[in-house]
C-alpha cells in the first residue's frame, strides 16, 4: 500500500490560499466596521441637528407674542424705541443694520451668524393671581390704572424680582427690565392693587404706546424671555456646539471673555447676561440665519426677499426665519488603514450665504470631519399681519 504525504510545494500553496482568504476576510470586516462607524456618525449628526433646530424653532414660534407691532425699549437715548422681537447678525459680513465694524467675537472663528429672540412665557395665558396654586409663574396680570410710572396691577404673585416682563396691548409691548420691586395686592376687599416698579419707570411717556401718553388700563403684563443663540467652542461648558444665553438690557458692551465679551455690539439693545450660557447641542459648528421680508405687503411668500442679517430696529415686514446648521462628526473620519480621510467628503460645506475656506468663497480645506447640513424655515405666527 502506497503512503504519500503533502509535498512542500503543496503545503506552501495551501498556506498562501489560507492567508489570502484571511486577508480578504479581514478587509471585509474592517470595511464593515468603518461602514457601521459612518452610519453611527450619520445618525448622531441627524439627531444633533434635529435637537438644535427644534430648540430654535420652538423659541421662534413664541417670538413676539402680544407684540406683532414691535417692542418698545428705553434704549439707547432714553426715548421709547421700537425693536424687533427677532433679529441677528450675519457673521460673514458683520452686517445687520451697521451693528458694528468688527465681526462678533462669538463668530470670529467660523463667521457664523447669531439670533436674538424675545418671547412670552408659555404660561402667559394660564390662570394667574391664584395664591397657593403651583405652576402659575409667568401668567399674565392686568393693569388697573393708566400711567407711565410705577404700574398698578391686579396682582404681582406671578412674578419674581429678577423677571423680565412685557406690558402689552396685544399690538405693541414694552419691555420692563429687572430688577423689579413688587408690592403684593391686598388679600381681600376693599381691593387694593399691587404695584410693579421697574428700572425704566422714571422715563416720561415710556409705555407700549407712547402716543397715548402711557400704559392703558387693561394692558396685559406677563413674563418674557430674551434668548441669544450662537455657535462657540467654550471648553468649560462642553466644547464646540450651539449655545443659548439669556439677554439683559444694557447700553454698554460687557468685558471679559466670550460669551461675556469683549465684542462689538454697537446698536444692540441686549447683551448676554453673565453666567447664563448653556450648551444646547454639541458638534454644531455653523449657524446661518436668513430673514424673510414682505416689503411689498403682498402676503405672498413667492415675493418675499431674504436678508442675511437683520437689525434690531423694528421692521414690520418680517414674516419668517430660515435657520441652517452644520453638524460635524464627533471624531475624524478614518479609512481602512486608520488614516484620516482628507477629501471632498471631509471638506466644510457651504451653508446659506456662508462660504467656508482659507479665504472667503475659496475651496474649503478638508479637516477629517464629516458633516451634514440641515435647514428649517419657521413662519413667525405672532408677527403675521393678521396678528396686528
Amino acid at each position: 500500500m502506497s503512503r504519500r504525504g503533502f509535498s512542500l510545494v503543496e503545503l506552501l500553496i495551501a498556506i498562501t490560499i489560507m492567508l489570502i482568504a484571511v486577508a480578504l476576510a479581514g478587509a471585509l470586516i474592517m470595511a464593515g466596521v468603518n461602514l457601521t462607524r459612518r452610519s453611527d456618525q450619520q445618525i448622531q449628526r441627524s439627531d444633533d441637528a434635529r435637537f438644535a433646530l427644534n430648540e430654535i424653532a420652538t423659541a421662534l414660534n413664541q417670538a413676539g407674542s402680544g407684540a406683532p407691532g414691535g417692542i418698545y425699549l428705553n434704549f439707547p437715548t432714553g426715548t421709547p424705541t421700537l425693536y424687533n422681537a427677532v433679529y441677528g447678525m450675519d457673521g460673514s459680513t458683520a452686517n445687520g443694520g451697521n451693528l458694528g465694524t468688527a465681526i462678533d467675537a462669538s463668530t470670529s472663528i467660523w463667521n457664523t451668524d447669531d439670533l436674538w429672540i424675545v418671547s412670552a412665557d408659555r404660561n402667559m395665558l394660564g390662570a394667574g393671581c391664584v395664591p397657593g396654586t403651583a405652576g402659575q409663574a409667568g401668567a399674565a396680570t392686568t393693569l388697573v390704572t393708566t400711567g407711565t410710572g410705577i404700574l398698578k396691577v391686579r396682582c404681582t404673585g406671578d412674578f419674581a424680582a429678577t423677571d423680565t416682563l412685557l406690558a402689552s396691548d396685544m399690538t405693541t409691548a414694552a419691555l420692563l427690565s429687572p430688577p423689579l420691586t413688587l408690592t403684593a395686592a391686598a388679600a381681600g376687599p376693599p381691593f387694593v392693587p399691587g404695584t410693579i416698579d421697574y428700572s425704566e419707570s422714571g422715563v416720561s411717556a415710556y409705555s407700549n404706546d407712547p402716543s397715548k401718553g402711557g400704559f392703558q388700563q387693561g394692558d396685559m403684563i406677563y413674563k418674557a424671555s430674551v434668548v441669544h443663540y450662537f455657535v462657540a467652542d467654550i471648553t468649560a461648558l462642553g466644547g464646540l456646539g450651539l449655545y443659548r444665553s439669556q439677554g439683559a438690557l444694557t447700553g454698554t458692551a460687557p468685558s471679559g471673555t466670550y460669551p461675556n465679551g469683549p465684542y462689538d455690539r454697537a446698536g444692540r439693545p441686549f447683551v448676554d447676561l453673565d453666567g447664563t450660557a448653556v450648551l444646547v447641542q454639541r458638534n454644531v459648528d455653523d449657524l446661518q440665519v436668513a430673514f424673510a421680508l414682505d416689503s411689498t405687503g403682498s402676503g405672498d411668500p413667492a415675493t418675499f426677499t431674504w436678508a442675511n442679517g437683520l437689525a434690531p430696529a423694528y421692521n414690520g415686514s418680517l414674516r419668517a426665519v430660515r435657520v441652517g446648521v452644520s453638524v460635524r462628526s464627533p471624531t475624524v473620519l478614518l479609512d481602512s488603514n486608520n488614516h484620516t480621510v482628507l477629501s471632498s467628503t471631509t471638506q466644510r460645506k457651504v451653508l446659506e450665504n456662508h462660504f467656508v475656506g482659507p479665504t472667503d468663497k475659496a475651496v474649503p480645506t478638508a479637516d477629517g470631519y464629516s458633516r451634514a447640513l440641515y435647514s428649517r424655515t419657521v413662519v413667525l405666527p405672532n408677527l403675521a399681519p393678521g396678528s396686528l
